[in-house]
This record gives C-alpha cells, structure tokens and sequence, in this order.
C-alpha cells in the first residue's frame, strides 16, 4: 500500500493541515479524491505521496475513488510556497488556487491539439517595439520589466509575444487591475485571437467558472485573461504572465493569504520556465529594484507627444472670490474643448456628494460606528433642491443611516455637508455647461463589468462630452478624442499616511494624464491644487520618472523603507480600543524578547493605530518591522505569533 497526504475542505483540516490515507494505486499529486471522513465520503486534493508509517492508536483508511487531475506539478509547489511565504495554512494557499466550489468530479479530460486562430488585420509595429518583441522571444525564459510612458504601445507588444507563445503550443494568463476597468483590452485579445480567450473575474458565475477552468485545461481556451485571482488559472502548458499596470496596489490582496499577484508571478515564472513581462508608464520603485530582471524603455508615444500640464493654484481662485470647485481657467478651457466638439475627462478621487456631515455650531462629525471613519454624503437626487432620499454611507462597511435634522450633541439645526464628492461636481458641470452630455463614473454608477463597458463603448461613440470619475477612469482608458484633462483636487492624495505616498501621488497623476491627447494632437491638463509646491507634482509636469525615482529613492534609503529593506505588517484587531492596545503592546514585548533570544535582525515601529482604526466593530492597532532585504524570518516569527495576529508581507 501507498501512503498519501491528502487535504481536505472541511474546518477540521485548516488547522491540522493534510490528513493521511491509504491506496495501492499511484496517485499523481494534485489529483482530486473520494475519502471516508466522519461516516461520509468528502473530496479531497492528494497532496503528496509519503513514507510508510506505524499508526499508532489509530487506523488509516483507504481513498474511496480517484477523479480529475486539477492542479499541475507547477501549481502544487506554488501552493506550497505560497502557504510558507505568507504564513497561511496548506487550505488556505490551496482554495486560492482551487476554489472551493471546483472540488468536484468533472468529465474526463480530453487534451486538445488546437489551431490557432489570428484576426486577420495586420498590425505594423514601430522599430522600438520590434526590437522589444524580438528581444522578448529571443531572451527565452526571464523577468522583463516594459516601461513605456502611457500611449507608447505596450499593448501591442503583449498581443506580440502571446501570438509567438501561443504558436509554440503553450498557453498565455494576463493580468489587468480591474477586469470592470479594461474593456477595450479584453476586446483587443478578443478580436487577435478568437474563441481562445477566457475571461475570469468577480461576477462569473459557479458554473461558469467551472466550465472555464474545463476548457482551460483541455488546452480549448489558450489565453486567460483577468484580475489578480486568473493568474491560479489551470493553465497546465503556461509560456507567457503579462501582468499590466504592475504598480497597482489592486495587486494585492488585503485577506488572507494576503499576497501580491507580481510576488506570486514572479515565483510562477520561476516554476514553470515561462516569461513574465511587467508592464507600466510608472513602474513601481520596488519592482524596478530587482537585479535579476530586463529593464526596456518606451520613451516616446505612438502618436503625437506629450500633454502639457499646468498647475493650477486654488487659493489664488478663493482670492478672486471664485468659490467653484472648478477654477476659471479650467472652466474656460472645458468650453473652448465643447466648442470644437471634443470629449473632456475630469477626475476627482472621491465619490458621492460630499466627504462629511457637520455641525457647524460644535463641530460633531457623523461617524460610521462600525469603522470610525467619516460617513459619507450621498444624494439620490442630484440635480439640486432638497433630498428627502439622501444617505449618509459609510465606504468601508456599507453602514447606511439618513442624515439627521439636529445635531446629535448640541441639538443645532446648523448642519452642513463638506468637501467635494463626484456627485456635487456633476451639479457644478451641469450649472456651468447646461448643453454638455455629463457622465458620472465611479463605485455608485458603474456598477457591474457590464455597466462599465457600456459606458466606455457609449464614450467612444460620443454619447457623452464630459466624463467626471473617480480611478476608474485614471487606469489605462485609450480614449481618442480627449485631448483636456482636468484634475479638480490633486491634494486628496498627498498626505496619505503611509511611506508610499508620494509615489501614489506620482503614478496617479501620471496615470489620468496620460488620457489627453493620445490621437496626434496636443493635449492639455490641468492639476487643480492648494499646494503646488508639492515637490512630486514638478515631475509630474516635466513627464520626469527618472527623476521623480531618484530623489524619492533617495528619502526611502535615509529612511531604510524599501526596496531597501523587506516590511511585515502586524496587526492586531479587538472589540474594544483598550484591548487592542494592550494586546499590540503584548506584542510588542513579545518579539522584543524574542528577538534577543533568537538573534533576529529587525527595526520595530508601533504599536500606532491602524490605518482603518475601527473595522466592522473592532479596533485595530498594529506594529512595523523592518527587515533586512531577503531576509526570512517570518518562518521564526510564526513559531510563537499569537494566532489571532493579521500578517501582511507587502
């Protein structure tokens, strides 16, 4: 008999991991089995084959029945790496890649020997991405990092390479930020290689999904294409990761195992000798930093140059007694667009109607009593006038109250709702320009992938002359007839409180401004801001990454955050503020003494309150260590980390 590990989905085995079975036939790891657990037979991965053991006090059983082989060679050591890197239990790392809904038996897999199908059009690269592509496939297994500036073709190059890869029978999973997001990259896959795409995100349904993940490892559909989650796809003869708009912080995921999809790529690529190409205008300084990877330049637009953007000073507005969230200058300039009978994008990173409900007489705030965080005004009427429907929602949990008459503290009528959200600047746009088509773009109107695409598609065909979003519109959007960009309030992201900040700042920028003038002709934006000596903003007028990378590597090296050091992020969350800081300071105490006694090399900040101080009813505090580059030592600190304790490697 044969002595197999075998892990299952029941509560029972996240804590003791795999449990072991017996069976006289081979099993290949990765399999799906039958096993008898508490007088019921249950589906369960086969993990690993072990050595012959003496049970003691216990008898083993024997695998009932053996199903589909559902994860690949690769896919099962990704699985086990991913549970030791981060920290999670084996189920944990395994449902990631195997959903729980998919551990049933399917039919028997019938590998096909497909055909590959282009679209006919052709498609003429410029000498820079030639050599690139070129580069690319001739470089065989290896990490390309492809910065191009926005609007430099680095689709184009993707849509390249997956041909080639697809031609040498492998298959290709590409990565976006937002699958709701990129219409018009699934639609450019789509139309270069029919009936081969399969596209993976939230709203695909059970059956769906399972019908997907069929298909792909029949080898019917060669080309996986989705949010961070596709990239656990089982596509079994893997040759290309496209990972674009690497920067995005959508990349990580913030339950556990909490990991970064450009981590988990990069080990991918190392598994299954494939190639792995990152792509950004603003690559992020920690990706940038890897020795081991090739680093190719698109400097220049396909079409046309660069916009030119202009900072536009608020408080010189409020002198001129121009209390509008939009400034003169931007007012004119939306007109003189409309005029010409052009499409113009305005952003603003925050939805609703306005950030907060005050009372002007004391002060008091409307607070989200799950979260602690300000609740947020949103109109169901906006079109003016008194709402008997509006809300006061809370962006976090989804708290939703109505907004009182009187102050809860003093009683006072003075009420008052603050700040700037979409839906105010939108009765701004339709006061000021009563004849343009407007459209609002954020987590309120779009919805759904399907609301999104529509919109986009409506956009194209100019059904629309304004559009005024939230990021939704700020993340890779070819958008040809746009040639003005508007930034209302710059500042909302310059004091965020975390290290990353001003590269945040930097990318976003960067980003959304990129949607001007992408056809040829000259765009322009306009950055809207109380603080235009910000030091970020100067290169982001002067289109200047370089130097942008340099000084703001420069404060991460004084400061030793990275890419030159490694952070954990430890986070303890309790019912009551008192708890969680009692526990955190525990903590504290606890790997002070631990690291004396086992010779550990870390800095450790906190413990502070967490950045969502409140979550859904509980406080949270947590503390930062700073760990020299490469160093692991997360594998120690498990050993004796309380188990209620969030731990956050990126």
């Amino acid at each position: 008999m044969r002595y197999y590990q075998v892990l299952l989905k029941e509560k029972y085995c996240l804590s003791v991991g795999p449990l072991t079975y017996l069976s006289a036939m081979e099993i290949i790891p990765g399999t799906l089995v039958k096993v008898p657990f508490r007088n019921k037979e249950v589906a369960g991965l086969l993990i690993e084959e072990v050595a012959p053991f003496e049970a003691k006090g216990y008898e083993l059983k024997e695998i009932v029945s053996i199903h589909d082989h559902l994860l690949s060679p690769a896919q099962m050591s990704l699985v086990k790496w991913l549970a030791d890197y981060y920290a999670v239990p084996l189920q944990k790392a395994v449902l990631v890649c195997l959903p729980g809904e998919l551990w049933k038996g399917t039919k028997e897999l019938r590998i096909t020997n497909y055909e590959l199908r282009i679209g006919e059009k052709e498609h003429v690269l410029t000498g820079v991405q030639r050599e690139i592509v070129e580069g690319i496939l001739q470089g065989g297994s290896a990490t390309w990092l492809l910065h191009g500036v926005t609007g430099s073709g680095k689709t184009e190059i993707y849509l390249q390479v997956a041909k080639e890869v697809l031609r040498q029978g492998k298959q290709v999973i590409i990565l976006v930020p937002e699958i709701a997001l990129t219409p018009q990259t699934s639609k450019r896959f789509e139309e270069r290689f029919p009936g081969q795409v399969a596209i993976l995100h939230s709203g695909v349904t059970v059956s769906q999904k399972k019908k997907l993940y069929q298909e792909i490892r029949e080898r019917k559909k060669n080309v996986v294409l989705g949010a961070r989650s596709a990239l656990f796809a089982p596509a079994h003869a893997l040759g290309l990761i496209i990972i674009d708009e690497e920067h995005e912080q959508s990349y990580h995921q913030d339950q556990s195992p909490r990991y970064h999809a450009v981590t988990v790529a990069r080990k991918l690529q190392e598994l299954t000798d494939s190639i792995l190409i990152l792509g950004s205008a603003t690559p992020s300084l920690t990706s940038y930093q890897d020795q081991e990877q090739k680093v190719v330049l698109l400097p220049e637009r396909v079409h046309g140059g660069f916009p030119d953007i202009e900072l536009i000073d608020m408080r010189n507005e409020l002198k001129a007694k121009n209390y509008s969230p939009l400034s003169e200058r931007l007012q004119e300039a939306i007109g003189e667009e409309l005029a010409q009978k052009r499409q113009v994008l305005l952003f603003l990173n925050r939805r609703g109607f306005a950030s907060t409900y005050l009372c002007r007489e004391c002060g008091f705030r409307e607070m989200c009593p799950h979260c602690e965080i300000s609740l947020t005004v949103h109109l169901s009427n906006y079109h003016g006038g008194f709402d008997p429907e509006a809300k006061l929602i809370c962006h976090y949990c989804g708290f939703t109250k109505q907004p009182p008459s009187s102050c809860p503290r003093c009683s006072s009528v003075a009420l008052k709702a603050l700040g700037s959200g979409t839906q105010k600047i939108i009765m701004e746009l339709e006061r000021l320009f009563p004849h343009a088509r407007t459209v609002r773009v954020d987590a309120d109107t779009m919805t759904s992938a399907a609301s999104y695409h529509e919109f986009y598609q409506d956009f194209l065909d100019h059904k629309y002359d304004i559009v005024l979003g939230t990021q939704m519109i700020a993340k890779g959007l070819h958008l040809p007839k746009v040639q003005l960009v508007g930034v209302i309030l710059a500042d909302l992201s310059f004091h965020f409180p975390e290290y990353t900040a001003q590269e945040k700042t930097f990318q976003l920028l960067t980003q959304v401004s990129g949607r001007a003038g992408r056809m040829g002709e000259k765009g322009r934006v306009y950055i809207q801001t109380y603080d235009p000596s910000y030091a970020v903003l100067r290169h982001v007028v002067n289109h200047d990454y370089a130097g942008f990378r340099a000084e703001e590597l420069g404060f991460r090296q004084e400061y030793w955050y990275p890419p030159f050091c490694d952070i954990l992020r430890l986070t303890v969350y309790e019912k009551t503020n008192q708890e969680a800081k009692k526990e955190a300071g525990q903590l504290k105490d606890l790997l002070s003494r631990e690291k004396v006694a086992r010779n550990l090399i870390f800095e450790l900040l906190g413990p502070t309150p967490a950045w969502l101080h409140r979550r859904v009813g509980k406080f949270g505090y947590h503390l930062i260590l700073k760990v020299p580059k490469g160093e692991d030592i997360l594998s120690q600190l498990v050993t004796f980390m309380p188990k209620n304790v969030m731990i956050d490697r990126e």
